[in-house]
């Protein structure tokens, strides 16, 4: 991995064209890095484009550039290419380095040549070995010695000022070497102090938010349940005054009937005992008036009104129903029918009920 990143850097640093010596081994070296990490295509690629498309003069550059061309091709599964370039590379060699490359292998000796590198040779290195006056086990032998006695002294004061050197070198390597560790101890507190401190403040500012985050929560749900609250209040309240408004107008109702009672009472002990055809003509009397009331409030819009006449017509048509059903019965269904609609509309459930159910059994026993 840090060979190709390296590689890749070389490669934009340097420019494709001219193709230089530079260029062509930094090309070479990006190349043979592609082709080891599996990306042969894009190192086919790089050298075919970067290689000189005539052959001129023959350099070490381009001889290096052929090499990882062949590389390149073997590992991309093109062996008739490769093989190809490998002898276009060995003649360019041979013509570079020669015919005599020694122990070392022509492709090592073409990098040498692309990259600058002087060899020292093939050789074996060897030296003149020194003259015993100028070795350290001179100074060490015996002042018997012929003929060595002067050389013998200068080197027993060199050693001892070597000595006395390094002592002191010693002594100040050592201190150096304490003072480094005493710096790299504190530098090392220091970090820990400042990692500690930084975890310390990440910790408070998570303690921080999660506190934050719950606060928020616990806020957003007690406006929930307030919000809940106040919405099951408002039902209960309105179902209160609901319930309230249909106990004030059963109230009245209940009023209205007993005031009608009342009244049907107080008449009939005022009025004298009439015969049967006057009392038959009052009450059709009386129907006719109480039909019309119920038109002219149902004309007006007057719901409670017309509830009233029509609970008076229902009345004074249930006997006559009951002596003559073919006359009078299809009436008293439709004045049922129409007082079971009035009370459901005034919220009188139970109320509306019992006209609906004798209108049905009025209508089924008329044949309806």
């Amino acid at each position: 991995d840090e060979a190709e990143a390296a590689s890749a850097k070389a490669s934009a640093l340097l420019p494709v064209s001219p193709q230089t010596a530079s260029s062509l081994v930094v090309a070479a070296v990006r190349a043979q890095t592609l082709t080891r990490i599996g990306r042969s295509g894009e190192a086919v690629a790089l050298m075919r484009q970067v290689l000189p498309t005539d052959d001129g003069s023959p350099s070490a550059g381009r001889a290096l550039g052929l090499i990882a061309l062949a590389d390149a091709l073997s590992a991309a599964g093109d062996a008739g290419a490769a093989e190809s370039t490998e002898r276009v590379f060995a003649e360019a060699a041979r013509e570079v380095v020669g015919s005599a490359v020694g122990g070392r292998s022509v492709r090592s000796r073409v990098q040498d040549l692309a990259r600058g590198i002087v060899s020292r040779g093939d050789g074996p290195v060897s030296w003149d070995p020194l003259p015993l006056s100028a070795s350290y086990a001179a100074t060490t032998a015996s002042p018997a010695s012929s003929g060595l006695a002067g050389d013998v002294g200068a080197g027993t004061d060199a050693q001892d000022e070597t000595a006395a050197w390094l002592v002191a070198e010693r002594t100040e390597a050592h201190r150096r070497e304490q003072e480094l560790l005493e710096q790299a101890r504190v530098d090392g507190e220091r970090r820990e102090v400042a990692r500690a401190e930084a975890e310390r403040a990440a910790a408070q500012q998570r303690e921080a938010a999660e506190a934050e985050a719950a606060r928020t929560e616990r806020l957003d749900a007690e406006r929930r349940t307030a919000a809940e609250e106040a919405e099951r209040l408002a039902i209960k309240a309105r179902r209160q005054e609901r319930l309230e408004a249909h106990r004030l107008e059963m109230a009245e109702q209940e009023r209205e009937r007993r005031e009608l009672e009342l009244l049907e009472t107080e008449r009939l002990r005022v009025e004298p005992v009439e015969p049967e055809h006057n009392q038959d003509t009052r009450q059709d009397r009386e129907l006719d008036h109480a039909l019309q009331e119920w038109r002219d409030a149902r004309a007006r819009g007057d719901r409670r009104g017309a509830r009233t006449a029509n609970e008076r017509v229902a009345e004074l048509l249930r006997p006559r129903s009951a002596a003559d059903p073919d006359q009078y019965g299809p009436q008293l269904v439709e004045a049922l029918e129409e007082l079971s609609s009035a009370r459901l509309r005034g919220g009188d459930l139970w109320g509306s009920r019992a006209p609906a159910k004798e209108a049905r059994a009025l209508a089924k026993a008329l044949g309806r």
